[in-house]
């Protein structure tokens, strides 16, 4: 910006539309002031930078063009020298370029903007992986830990068929909730294991129990004699004499008489009577 005296014009053009920012511009509002040293002064305290006004721009080999790209007349020009990062703006004059508006800034800012990057991401990579970490000794202690305990426990439930068995978790969680029930499951087998076994022994006696005289019958007679016969064999395996097996018939004199003389309800409490001597 063309300006008179030693300090160069620095200005801003503001369109005037309405207070929602829409609709044809009724106007422009143009601002204007010399870019004085204490404005510089005033600039560089408000943006926390080094801003000066020189007479020097710098030189083709040195500036990076930054905006607009490929500039003609470079208007404007990125320096990295050293440790520092130099913007300058040629400032036009009616004397030509005899000054530049010139911004720097450490490049240490830069370098520490990356670590500040690099620690913030290694961080939250950090801060992920603890919690991840953190997340499977939960599970692990809450979860896997008593399903693992109830499945061992089960299974040696199983191997050993023992019903009487308890598990005990003390916790006030699903899992402790699971064990109870657990528990609760297993006492109901075990009492109806119980009575099932009770029911079978009396199964058992009835099938191998004569009704009327309470004797042993004919079928616990066959496997009585299959056992002892068994038994017998393996005692004289290797002996010289064999051992002897010896069988008792009873047999009632005159039962047919005493039946048909006297009648069956008779004979019957005969036969249970000659079941009590006998046994």
């Amino acid at each position: 910006i063309l300006g008179p005296g030693p300090a160069p014009l620095y200005a801003a053009i503001e369109p005037i539309v309405r207070s929602d920012g829409g609709g044809r511009p009724r106007g422009y509002l143009a601002f204007g002031k010399h870019l004085d040293q204490s404005r510089i002064a005033g600039l560089a305290e408000a943006t926390r930078t080094t801003i000066g006004l020189t007479g020097v721009f710098p030189a083709e080999e040195e500036a990076v063009p930054a905006s607009p790209v490929g500039d003609p007349e470079r208007r404007f020009a990125v320096v990295r020298t050293g440790k520092r990062i130099s913007a300058g703006l040629r400032v036009h004059r009616p004397d030509g370029d005899a000054a530049a508006l010139e911004v720097s800034r450490s490049r240490d800012l830069w370098s520490a903007g990356q670590r500040l990057l690099w620690f913030v991401g290694l961080s939250v990579t950090g801060m992920n992986v603890l919690s991840g970490l953190v997340l499977i000794v939960l599970l692990k202690g809450l979860v896997v830990r008593p399903i693992l305990q109830i499945s061992r426990f089960l299974e040696g439930v199983i191997e050993t068929e023992d019903f009487s068995r308890r598990l005990h978790l003390p916790r006030q969680d699903e899992s402790g909730t699971l064990a109870e029930d657990i528990s609760s499951l297993l006492s109901h087998i075990e009492s109806r294991s119980e009575e099932l076994r009770r029911l079978n022994e009396e199964l058992e006696k009835v099938a191998n129990t004569d009704r009327l005289t309470g004797l042993p019958n004919r079928r616990m007679m066959d496997a009585h004699m299959s056992r002892e016969i068994r038994r017998l064999r393996r005692d004289s395996r290797g002996n010289e004499q064999r051992g002897n097996l010896s069988v008792l018939l009873c047999d009632v004199d005159f039962f047919k008489l005493y039946n048909d003389t006297y009648g069956h309800p008779a004979g019957d409490a005969c036969l249970t009577a000659i079941g009590a001597a006998i046994q």
